[in-house]
């Protein structure tokens, strides 16, 4: 049959989308770590301490012991986790255009739709920064591609023991589908079922078993969680508010070829289907809207969703308003400004000036920023500290309310620095990251010795009255006395959200 569009080959026309995908997250690489749980991953290369949190729980010891692997030829921890992320990437971008191929029955749409799925500001920032996240759109798009057989039943429970050591959670969210599956399924032969059960457990127990031996077995793991559990305590409306600020860059784009697309009608067979793959939706969205949601998650479910849409669109000719998607999604990730979060942002509700929509925004186009901006922008924070750093030898650095995520990163580029941010669990605590440790310090006076690290604004704000030591962009340093150091923590605690 004549195919409609650019490139009649599959093989040639793949070829094409792993250079789009490779090309378009090389060129706009992170060049530092930022995110906590990067940095986690990071230490966790170096050495490998559930105890304290490299990495943090629930562990993701294969994610880590390849990093390893890859370190050993480059030498250099970053690089490798962007290599690793995008050797995800690549093969879910593979598997994607497989599966819509499959169901479009027509390589312009199936391309069409990989390159949109390729440009959501979602994968595309995620695809660029050294997360995890990835992960999930290659393991969930190659459980949903190896369910297209028969036998699946079988052997997805040894894909899944595997996919779980790089990512525990993913495989949780993933077991719902394959239940499904199994309830679906006619003539199944329960002694085969058993015995690739087993092989399955067996593969689980090769990773699980030297997981939980790092803290001293099973029972310290689950222990570990009281006090080391890396699930914020977060409201449920708290939990809306963050899920609401990323889905802005998840979900604007599905809305132009929601409404504008032409539509076929569902037909039996992709009824069936549709059910099939809700199943591998729903139980993760229920989690994400009513428990918790951070960072991308999403991206567990973003193909299944561009699935659902190929479905919808089917063979129709959808070529011009699948591009226009593409060019906004382009848009969104490229031009779309971010800034520095504002002061009431952080500050409690109770002293706050701004409305909560207010809020809203700027922590969307902020912290929450899933774009080339934000990238540049958390790059650009971490270059202004390594600056003041480099012209100053003080081994104590305090950061300011607004600055208390770079502990992390920072540890990792000043390993020799004690650096010190707020708890956000306890005014009389701070959070100390010194070498490989990160460990929770009584609030005590300073020495002399120290720096406080400010951003301007807060600095104009609250600290005016005392000399800057250092000043770099929208950064400042304060030389540590007993008096700053008093007001330091009488507005951090009165002022702001810890």
């Amino acid at each position: 049959m004549k195919q409609e569009g650019f490139i009649r080959s599959p093989i040639f026309l793949l070829s094409i989308l792993i250079l789009i995908t490779l090309f378009s997250r090389v060129c706009f690489f992170e060049h530092y770590f930022y995110g906590y749980d990067s940095v986690n991953y990071a230490l966790g290369v170096i050495d490998y301490s559930l105890e304290n949190t490299r990495p943090h729980l629930p562990g993701s010891i294969l994610f880590v012991k390849s990093l390893e692997v890859i370190n050993v030829f480059t030498n250099n921890i970053h690089l490798s986790f962007l290599i690793l992320v995008n050797i995800f990437s690549i093969l879910a971008t593979l598997f994607s255009f497989i599966l819509l191929n499959r169901i479009c029955r027509n390589l312009n749409t199936a391309a069409l739709l990989t390159i949109f799925l390729i440009f959501n500001p979602m994968v595309w920032f995620y695809s660029s920064v050294t997360e995890i996240y990835v992960f999930d759109w290659f393991f969930s798009v190659l459980v949903l591609y190896l369910s297209g057989n028969k036998k699946s039943i079988y052997w997805l429970p040894f894909v899944i023991a595997i996919g779980a050591g790089f990512r525990p959670s993913s495989g949780v969210f993933l077991l719902p589908f394959y239940f499904f599956l199994v309830f679906k399924s006619v003539d199944v032969d329960w002694k085969k079922l058993l015995l690739f059960w087993s092989l399955a457990i067996i593969s689980f127990l090769g990773w699980f078993i030297p997981l939980v031996s790092n803290v001293g077995g099973i029972k310290e793991y689950v222990e570990l969680f009281n006090s080391n559990n890396p699930m914020e305590q977060i409201s449920f409306l708290q939990n809306i508010f963050r899920l609401s600020s990323y889905s802005i860059y998840f979900v604007i784009p599905f809305i132009i070829l929601s409404i504008f697309g032409s539509k076929n009608k569902i037909t039996k067979e992709f009824g069936l289907l549709v059910i099939k793959i809700l199943f591998l939706i729903l139980p993760a969205l229920i989690y994400f809207i009513f428990f918790h949601y951070s960072k991308g998650y999403a991206l567990l479910i973003v193909t299944p969703i561009v699935l659902l849409v190929g479905i919808q669109l089917g063979n129709r000719n959808n070529t011009k308003i699948i591009t226009t998607a593409i060019i906004f999604e382009v848009l969104i990730f490229l031009f779309l400004p971010s800034k520095h979060s504002s002061i009431d942002s952080k500050l409690k509700p109770s002293v706050r000036e701004s409305e909560i929509w207010e809020i809203w925004l700027d922590r969307t186009f902020s912290e929450y920023s899933l774009t080339l901006h934000g990238i540049n922008t958390r790059d650009s924070e971490i270059d202004n500290v390594k600056s003041i750093f480099v012209d100053c030898n003080d081994s104590n650095v305090y950061l300011g309310p607004l600055l208390s995520h770079l502990g992390r990163p920072l540890q990792y580029e000043f390993p020799n620095k004690k650096i010190f941010s707020l708890s956000f669990k306890d005014i009389n605590e701070y959070i100390q990251f010194n070498k490989l440790v990160v460990k929770k310090v009584s609030r005590y006076n300073s020495n002399m010795n120290s720096v406080l690290l400010l951003r301007r604004n807060l600095y104009e704000k609250y600290f005016s009255q005392y000399d800057i030591h250092i000043k770099i962009e929208n950064l400042v340093s304060l030389r540590v006395n007993e008096n700053l150091f008093n007001d330091f923590q009488d507005i951090s605690n009165s002022h702001f959200v810890r």
